[in-house]
């Protein structure tokens, strides 16, 4: 396998030649070289976690392009127990991940635990989305799938001292909410 790729089949040439399927007859009784061919993924496709890629950037860049989200929520929990500033946090795409495990970190924070603890694919890099990743994330909810379009989802960030921001998958409206409200969470990983 190839990450961030998917497998388009073998090959007689590097460029060009002919597929080779399991169809195919081999009429010469000698060695072949086959070459594996690559395509870049696409919105709706796997990811090396077992989500769904919501995401393409369209290069590589920071160790990364894609984005894919889990294909099921986590419980609901709290943003946070206290109601006190978490200083730091971004609301860009490319910031969830060090929302998460870097001004997160701790068990005060239970959404972003929950993220850092969940294993799908078993991958150990899970998220809670930004602001921007999880607003990627509603305009994809049909490739993905699953949501609950009663409820909200947290992001990873803050809004002000007592209030994180939460995305409304019914209508698309991204609002700041008390940060010991019980919202539901939808990991992401980069790759």
């Amino acid at each position: 396998s190839r990450i961030g790729y998917k497998f388009a089949g073998w090959w007689t040439a590097t460029g060009g030649g002919t597929q080779i399927q399991d169809v195919t007859t081999v009429t010469t009784a000698v060695n072949h070289t086959l070459y594996a061919r690559w395509a870049d993924l696409i919105i709706g496709d796997i990811g090396p976690g077992g989500g769904k890629v919501f995401y393409d950037k369209g290069f590589y860049s920071d160790g990364w392009r894609y984005l894919e989200a889990a294909t099921v929520d986590l419980n609901p929990l709290q943003w946070k127990t206290t109601n006190s500033s978490t200083p730091g946090t971004s609301t860009a795409i490319g910031t969830g991940y060090t929302n998460t495990y870097t001004y997160m970190a701790g068990t005060i924070y239970p959404a972003a635990q929950a993220c850092r603890d969940y294993r799908g694919g078993g991958q150990a890099d899970w998220f809670l989305p930004s602001k921007d990743e999880l607003y990627e994330l509603y305009k994809q909810k049909t490739v993905v799938g699953g949501f609950d379009e009663s409820t909200s989802y947290w992001s990873s960030s803050e809004f002000d001292d007592y209030n994180a921001w939460r995305q409304i998958f019914l209508d698309g409206r991204q609002l700041g909410y008390y940060k010991y409200w019980n919202f539901k969470i939808r990991p992401i990983r980069a790759f």
